[in-house]
């Protein structure tokens, strides 16, 4: 760009993309939904936490759902534009899976589909001989 300075084209080619991202839609409805290791029901709110799996199958585009911090079972399905993450400020949520297979599948800790977003989150997966954490 003629006439501006190498300073400026660094910021705005830093900045830019942020810049668009203020203009992109926002979802309509877009929820927080709360889950716990020990949540129950359908509610999914902050007071009365459910469990991971109900929180992610009710979001939709655009929800955020957050796990409070403890152990989670294997089997989370992040869907597309939903973001799953831990409680900030406290301990990582931390979900576990293994190398156990049922039929053809194994049972993954964690399947994060189009979009979905997973943040603050543990991820471990204990094979046979070895164990390995993500912490995403």
């Amino acid at each position: 760009m003629p006439g501006m300075t190498l300073q400026r084209r660094r910021l705005l080619t830093l900045l830019g993309p942020a810049i668009l991202g203020l203009a992109a839609p926002v979802t309509a409805g877009a929820a927080d939904r709360f889950a716990a290791p020990d949540g129950t029901g359908n509610s999914c709110t902050q007071g009365a936490p459910c469990s991971l799996p109900t929180a992610l199958f009710g979001a939709t585009d655009g929800d955020v759902v957050t796990a409070a911090p403890g152990a989670y079972a294997p089997g989370a399905f992040v869907l597309s534009g939903v973001t799953l993450r831990g409680t900030p400020g406290q301990p990582r949520p931390r979900i576990v899976g293994d190398d156990i297979t049922h039929g053809s599948q194994a049972e993954a800790a964690v399947r994060v589909f189009d979009r979905g977003i997973v943040r603050g989150i543990d991820i471990d997966v204990t094979q046979a001989f070895q164990s390995s954490v993500a912490s995403v």
